[in-house]
Formats: structure tokens, C-alpha cells, sequence
């Protein structure tokens, strides 16, 4: 059986951000999911980085001036293959309803503990 992994796609480059992405990222890793994390500086380097790790689930941790570009990366990527994706963050937690119509698949609300 293929071990569980989850690829972080960041677009945001901002170090605040990441200190929720490692510690979900621990919390992930106890449990036996291997964790990948990826800064991306394009939507083609993004969907590439997922092409080659083919996990299975990618992440995303927004704040809410850049969610749309995280629902505009996952709507590109679905057109190119099929993974599972999760979105968590502010941008998340504080306007859940801009992910209403996206194809993001499971949204993280909260510390999501």
C-alpha cells in the first residue's frame, strides 16, 4: 500500500504563515503521513511539483487577501489531474463562503485540531 502523503503548495512566501503549516505538517507526520512543502513561484512550477510527488492530498494555507490565488491554482490543477485538496489559513476561518464554488475539496475552519 502507497504511504499517505500531503504536498503544502505556498504561494505566499510569508514566514508567518508557515508557523500553522509545520505544525500541522508534525501533527501529520506522527500520525505516518509523509509531508512535502513547496514554494512555488508559479502555477506552472506548482502543478509541476504535484505532477512529480503525485501525493495524496495537497494543502493550502491562505490568508484572505490571496485565497482567490489558491482557488485559481486548484482549479488549474484539476484540470490537469485528479488529487485531493485542502485549504486552511485566515482566509479560510474568516470567509469560508469564497470557497463555496471552487474546487478546493475539504476546508480546514478553525486551529483544526
Amino acid at each position: 500500500m502507497k504511504k499517505l502523503s500531503a504536498l503544502f503548495i505556498d504561494f505566499s512566501g510569508n514566514f508567518y504563515d508557515r508557523h500553522a503549516v509545520y505544525a500541522i505538517a508534525a501533527g501529520l507526520r506522527a500520525r505516518g503521513v509523509e509531508v512535502l512543502y513547496f514554494p512555488a513561484s508559479s502555477f506552472a512550477a506548482g502543478i509541476g511539483e504535484v505532477k512529480r510527488r503525485v501525493p495524496s492530498m495537497v494543502l493550502y494555507s491562505a490568508w484572505s487577501n490571496n485565497i482567490q490565488t489558491y482557488i485559481d491554482f486548484d482549479r488549474c490543477l484539476k484540470e490537469k489531474m485528479t488529487v485531493a485538496s485542502l485549504i486552511g489559513g485566515a482566509g479560510a476561518t474568516f470567509d469560508s463562503s469564497m470557497l463555496y464554488d471552487s474546487t478546493i475539496d475539504y476546508v480546514c475552519v478553525g486551529e483544526g485540531g
